[in-house]
This record gives structure tokens, sequence and C-alpha cells, in this order.
């Protein structure tokens, strides 16, 4: 009297879309029935593309959700699925030098991630921007625009994309601050010069000063100082 599930084993092939219905939350994930020979479960980590959250609160028995097939086993009689959509572009389809249109899903100071369909999101580092004087990836870029940018790296062991901006951003370049004005030069001679002058006023200021005791000493009067000024 059980009804067969609509969808057998040789149904759940990997990449395979269902719409199910959430039976169970838990901390570590959902449960979710895709009318298959058992529940399909979905890890905490493959809710988001983001990076693993905590679903308790996002979902409750009866949503319906949309799950695609990540691993099935009959003999286990275990059914693994993820609410994360298949990438649309593989590794072997990103070739270093080739442009590809994506839409920035978050800006960071050192750069910006993009996604571009493929299974991380890439990034575009502060460096490759190609704008002088740029401070904060946001004067260029906002979260939610759609860009076209050139491939640099594929790494598909370490998960990893990069992408440049150089020579494709129809952007004016950031201009510098202003530097401080400096101070107007003065009129009066230069510190190099000042200084000989400094030094000659003091041997005069000293020459005056022995004559004068040498005119006391000797009982002469005190000459005028024009005259030791020429002398």
């Amino acid at each position: 009297m059980i009804r067969p599930a609509t969808h057998g084993w040789g149904q759940l092939k990997p990449g395979r879309e269902f719409t199910g219905r959430v039976t169970r939350v838990e901390a570590g994930g959902v449960w979710v029935d895709i009318d298959a020979p058992v529940e399909g479960f979905v890890p905490a980590s493959q809710i988001r593309k983001e990076g693993r959250v905590d679903p308790t609160g996002m979902f409750h028995p009866g949503d319906e959700v949309k799950v695609w097939v990540i691993h099935a086993s009959r003999r286990e009689r275990r059914l693994r699925l993820t609410m994360i959509p298949p990438p649309s572009v593989k590794w072997e389809d990103l070739k270093v030098g080739e442009l590809i249109r994506g839409k920035v899903t978050r800006v960071e100071k050192f750069g910006a991630f993009v996604d571009i369909g493929a299974e991380r999101d890439a990034l575009i580092h502060i460096s490759e921007f190609g704008v002088r004087n740029l401070k904060e990836p946001t004067e260029v870029l906002q979260e939610g625009q759609e860009i076209e940018a050139r491939i640099i790296l594929v790494d598909p062991e370490k998960k990893q994309i990069r992408l440049s901006l150089r020579g494709l951003l129809h952007v004016k370049e950031v201009e510098p601050e202003p530097r401080a004005q400096q101070t107007a030069p003065s009129r009066s001679a230069p510190a190099s010069e000042a200084e000989p002058a400094e030094e000659e006023l003091t041997v005069m200021a000293y020459a005056l000063k022995r004559a004068l005791k040498e005119a006391q000493a000797r009982g002469r009067p005190i000459p005028p100082l024009e005259s030791l000024s020429t002398n």
C-alpha cells in the first residue's frame, strides 16, 4: 500500500534539478523530499554559494525549494543534495586572455569578487583595476554591477580565478589629493648667503669692541664709529 517513488535511483543523476519540500531543519542542514526512495539531505555548506550558513530560521517544514543532486547511493540508501545551482561555466571553458562577463557580488578593500557562472567567484585585485591613485575599489565598482573583464589566472586545484580590468574601464582616473601648498619663499637672501653676512657682522662688532678697549687703555679719545667701520 506504499506508493512507489516518482523518481527512482536511476533518475538521480548528479547535477539533475528537482523541486522538493523541506521536511526537517537542523543546524547541520536541511532534509528535503523530492519524491525519491529516500529523503535528500542538503548540508549547511550547500545552501549558499558564499559559504556555510545556519539553516535554522531560514527554512521551515513545508517550504518548497529547488535542489540539485550531488550524490545518490542505492546501496547506502543515501541522497545528497545542494541548493547551489551547478556552474554554467566549467573550468575547462576558462581560457587565460579571454574576455568574460559577470556580476559583482562583493567589494572589499583589496578588490572585488565577480560571479561569472563558474564554481567559484573570480577575484579582481585592486592592482588590476588599471586606475591610478585608486584607494578604494568602491570608487569604481559597486555590488550588483555587471562588467566585462579579462581572465588572467585559472587554477582548478586551488579553485582560484583572477580577472583584470586593465584597459577595459572607461572611467576617469582618480585625481590625487592636492598637496599642501608650500610656503612662498622669502625675498631675503638664502640661508647659505645669509650666514656670511651674519659672520661679517660679528667680526665688525669684535673689531669695534677691541678698538674701544685699546683707546681706553692708552687714554686716547674714542674714535668716531665711521672711522672704525671703514678701516
